[in-house]
C-alpha cells in the first residue's frame, strides 16, 4: 500500500518519540543530530523527511535497528511551528 508516496508491503512506521533539539527547537540552519524512536523502521535504508526536506545521515541502531534511527536534521528554508515528519522504509 502507499503511505504518503511512499510504497511499502509491510506495517507502515510510526514515529513515537523525537529528541535531540534543545528545548527552543532545532536551528533553521540545521546541523543537529535528533534521535527517532518507534516501530517498524526495517534494518536499513530508511529515508526521513522533515517539512519536506531529507534528514541526512541516517543511521539505525545497532541494538535496536527497527525502532531507533538518528539523522542530521536539515535546514529550513523558513520558520515552521509544526513539524512534519514523514518516514519510508
Amino acid at each position: 500500500f502507499i503511505l504518503d508516496g511512499c510504497v511499502v508491503n509491510y506495517a507502515p512506521p510510526v514515529v513515537s518519540n523525537i529528541t535531540g533539539c534543545e528545548s527552543e527547537g532545532c536551528s533553521r540552519d540545521g546541523g543537529h543530530v535528533v534521535e527517532i524512536r518507534g516501530e517498524n523502521f526495517g534494518s536499513q535504508g530508511l529515508v526521513i523527511f522533515v517539512n519536506g526536506e531529507e534528514c541526512l545521515n541516517v543511521v539505525h541502531d545497532t541494538t535496536e535497528p527497527h525502532s531507533l534511527v538518528r539523522c542530521v536534521f536539515p535546514g529550513l528554508s523558513q520558520y515552521q511551528p509544526n513539524v512534519n515528519v514523514r518516514i519510508c522504509v
